[in-house]
């Protein structure tokens, strides 16, 4: 199921950004221009957390409306898709859990699970109702339209991560491995 984002949502994933944002994000970054035929060109990815709350922001240049942003995030097992988050220019999104027999469940947002666009950067915030208790995860991100664009951290054209067995890693720094 695809949620609308409203102000009053916007407003309050903002607050809760501005909490999360009091560990120091790891940033992960893709090459700038690497997205085929114009379509959004992801530049960046930034994962911090707060007492269990992980604040998910990245950075999509020149996305169409006819593009949608996919993050794929693995907790169970470190590249198999257990959650997907997906999002459009417009603001609509969803995420989807997709349990260990592939049974896809859409959540709903909550004030755990939020998501709130601002220009070009794009803010997922989800805690431990999402992460079940894991203190790591591992995901990638892609632009999805008509033909693949820009995959980010997979197309073998990528310079890093190069292959789809390539995940980047986050380990909470709130919570104790």
């Amino acid at each position: 199921m695809r949620w609308c984002s409203s102000p009053v949502l916007a407003a309050a994933a903002a607050i809760c950004v501005a909490t999360a944002s009091a560990g120091v994000p790891k940033v992960y970054r893709d090459p700038v221009g690497d997205a085929e035929r114009g379509h959004g060109d992801i530049a960046s990815v930034q994962v911090s957390d707060s007492r269990g709350v992980v604040t998910m922001r990245i950075d999509v240049l020149s996305l169409r409306a006819s593009d949608e942003v996919i993050v794929q995030l693995a907790t169970r097992v470190m590249t198999d898709t257990d959650y997907a988050l997906d999002f459009s220019k417009d603001g609509s999104w969803g995420i989807d859990h997709v349990n260990v027999g592939g049974q896809v469940t859409s959540l709903s947002p909550s004030s755990t699970l939020t998501f709130s666009p601002n220009g070009h950067v794009y803010t997922f915030r989800f805690g431990p109702s999402v992460l079940k208790g894991t203190s790591r995860f591992a995901f990638n991100v892609h632009v999805d339209t008509a033909v693949m664009a820009d995959v980010s951290d997979w197309a073998p054209r990528e310079l890093s991560p190069k292959s789809p067995n390539d995940w980047w890693k986050y380990a909470l720094t709130s919570i104790r491995h």
